[in-house]
């Protein structure tokens, strides 16, 4: 959980998104409810905590930082826990559903694609709603892609509007920008394999692709990736309450 918790803090009601890691903020946290958002430091955490006596859980070493990317010269690449940033998406691939599965009972309405890389150079192989109901209805689903010449890219969307919750995100773990949002960019290497994350929010929707490649050449670098995300459309506000970021 401290591994998670350097990525973002979230803090939701009646939250369906089971394959997101859901975090009730103490007295003192900051209010995100009703759909909106904030960027605040681990240290103002950790002072508005403590001035509520109930401090927050150990949240370690934030990962190493090394290199730069090629386009962004002010961007860092960070290189993460191999063991705990992995995702296995080949156990993804085993496990989407077609559209007429998923998205008839989805609440949220996801983001046309069409004229970007997603569609015009990927294979759609399915779809992977998440939440504690197996039969929804799901605020969060996600796409499966493979992407030539052999990797394969998972983009995931959470309207945490729809569920009246809310995401705080540190700072310290935002070293990069989606459009003109602040955004955090992981890239972690295992052995032969190679995974890229980017995580971003707009409107009131979080954004989260991961791409894993286990190529030994022709996996996509990071400013194609960052290249690509940036054609994904803004989202919608699905709540009146209009985020705020500070």
């Amino acid at each position: 959980m401290a591994r998670l918790f350097w990525l973002f803090l979230v803090v939701a009601t009646n939250c369906n998104s089971a394959d997101l890691p859901l975090v009730v903020g103490p007295t003192g946290f900051p209010d995100v409810s009703g759909g909106r958002w904030m960027i605040v430091s681990r240290a103002e955490l950790e002072a508005g905590a403590r001035a509520n006596g109930q401090p927050l859980p150990p949240l370690g070493p934030p990962p190493k930082l090394g290199g730069t990317f090629k386009n962004e010269p002010m961007d860092k690449l960070i290189i993460g826990d191999s063991e705990g940033w992995m995702a296995n998406l080949a156990a993804y691939r085993q496990g989407v559903k077609r559209a007429a599965d998923v998205l008839p009972n989805a609440k949220i309405d996801l983001v046309s694609l069409t004229g970007t890389p997603f569609e015009n150079q990927f294979t759609l192989l399915g779809y992977v709603p998440a939440g504690t109901r197996p039969g929804g209805p799901w605020t969060a689903v996600s796409r499966l892609f493979a992407k030539p010449p052999g990797e394969l890219v998972l983009l995931k969307e959470w309207d945490f509007g729809l569920d009246g919750g809310g995401v705080v995100l540190l700072d310290d773990m935002l070293n990069t920008k989606i459009g003109g949002a602040r955004a955090t960019f992981i890239v972690t290497q295992n052995g032969d394999v190679t995974e890229t994350m980017i995580r971003w929010i707009t409107g009131t929707r979080q954004f989260e692709l991961i791409a894993e490649c286990k190529l030994t050449k022709g996996c996509a670098d990071p400013d194609e990736w960052r290249q690509i995300v940036n054609t994904i459309p803004v989202a919608p506000i699905s709540t009146p309450m209009k985020p705020v970021q500070q």
